[in-house]
């Protein structure tokens, strides 16, 4: 090989000072048959150096002819090592929160809307609604890692995620802490002393957390609280009863701080539930979460990347098929295909393990909202009933009596739910 490289290098010189092997005048390589530059001299070399590159090809080949086998062994190795490669990760997510912001897809119009009751001339606090496993605690934490790409002068904004599931509030106090707790734990407030040292004195109450607030907001600073699980605050309603939430509310109404809170039903209908009659829960904007679009659903079948989707086209629309867009359901589906093709299983395996998990999961049904549209029109028709007898008498038998009836129909099982709704519609004379 050595020879080898001594003959080339000397061929070359030879060339370049015009000598030997019919090459002719100095700087003729430099320009061959009207061809200029690198790209002449190849041509020039290929053409009148054949014998060279014959005797280069022999020198390379000889040594393999010894172990003509070697070239096979090494590609059946290469090919035996792709093979127990590591698989690619699994990128669809059932259950837990997305926490992975590559992996988080679709609800732009929601991110504008949160951003932009952010970012307006004052704060307008915001209730993000969606049934059991809507994407509610992964849009919220994606908002929050995300937020200083959506917003002007993102420097001004303190954002936090905070589970009340997790932190299990049971009274006023250890619910501002709560608050308290996450906000000393971002940059913007441990590199300020003044906020650092007020917040490891806060002790609890609305009153105090109110002068935490002024001095944030001394500091040029939105403190903006992303409540997760909110109804968790239901399970303490003697502690955290009516003034709780006035007091609340109070603080939201100076414009120095912002609330982001998730909940399966509006604060509305929460607050009538709970027979708390706060102003509290009229004041966020409502945020629904709904199933997902086309295109957002063809983007999460596409993860990780749409350059190399985890599941191919067919794949893709059966997932479509069996889940429709709603984002949960869509995950599973594209989950039991995934884990199919990565046990060598084929499709109908993959349907039954999807069915299996789907009856696991209680969506809300699509008579719900309507029979809510209902309950709601009774409330408002119950309140005048003690000044009028015979509006009393009507409602009583016009909704009263056929929501109560509706009830144990269902209860019992004997009854569709689309026909009850039907007949309950009819009955009230809605339909």
């Amino acid at each position: 090989m050595l020879k080898v490289k001594q003959f080339w290098s000397a061929s070359v010189r030879r060339h370049e000072e015009g000598a030997g092997d019919g090459c002719g005048e100095p700087g003729y390589w430099a320009v061959a048959d009207g061809v200029e530059g690198a790209g002449g001299r190849c041509l020039l070399l290929l053409r009148t150096h054949a014998n060279l590159f014959l005797q280069l090809l022999i020198a390379l080949a000889v040594p393999c002819l010894f172990r003509l086998d070697l070239p096979i062994r090494i590609l059946l190795k290469r090919s035996k090592q792709a093979m127990n490669l590591p698989r690619t990760s699994c990128p669809f997510i059932t259950g837990p929160k997305i926490e992975d912001p590559a992996l988080f897809v679709g609800r732009a119009e929601e991110l504008r809307t949160l951003a932009a009751r952010m970012s307006g001339v004052q704060p307008v606090s915001v209730n993000v609604v969606g049934g059991r496993l809507s994407g509610k605690s992964s849009l919220l934490w994606h908002f929050t890692q995300t937020y200083a790409q959506r917003v002007p002068d993102p420097a001004r904004f303190v954002v936090v995620y905070i589970n009340l599931q997790q932190v299990k509030p049971a009274t006023e106090a250890e619910f501002y802490q709560a608050l308290a707790q996450a906000l000393r734990k971002l940059p913007a407030v441990e590199q300020r002393m003044p906020l650092r040292s007020a917040l490891a004195r806060f002790s609890g109450g609305s009153r105090e957390f109110g002068d935490v607030l002024d001095r944030i907001a001394g500091h040029g600073l939105l403190p903006v609280f992303c409540l997760d699980e909110f109804e968790k605050l239901f399970d303490h309603v003697e502690a955290l009863s009516k003034d709780f939430y006035d007091r609340l509310r109070g603080l939201m109404s100076t414009n120095k701080m912002m609330l982001i809170i998730a909940s399966r039903k509006p604060l509305e209908v929460c607050g009538a539930e709970q027979q708390l009659n706060s102003a509290f829960f009229n004041m966020a904007q409502l945020c629904e979460l709904k199933d997902f679009s086309e295109e957002e659903a063809e983007e999460l079948l596409l993860l990780p990347s749409p350059l190399a989707p985890a599941l191919d086209a067919e794949e893709r629309r059966l997932a479509r098929k069996w889940s429709g867009r709603q984002p949960h359901l869509l995950q599973l589906a594209a989950l039991c295909l995934f884990d199919a093709r990565q046990a060598g299983k084929d499709a109908a395996w993959a349907k039954k393990r999807f069915e299996a998990q789907r009856s696991q999961v209680k969506p809300d049904s699509i008579w719900t909202r309507p029979l809510g549209l209902v309950l709601r029109s009774c409330r408002t028709l119950l309140d005048p009933l003690a000044e009028d007898s015979e509006k009393c008498r009507k409602v009583l038998f016009n909704i009263v009596l056929p929501l109560a009836v509706l009830a144990c129909a269902l209860l019992t099982g004997k009854v569709q739910p689309a026909a009850a709704l039907d007949w309950l519609l009819k009955k009230t004379g809605l339909l």
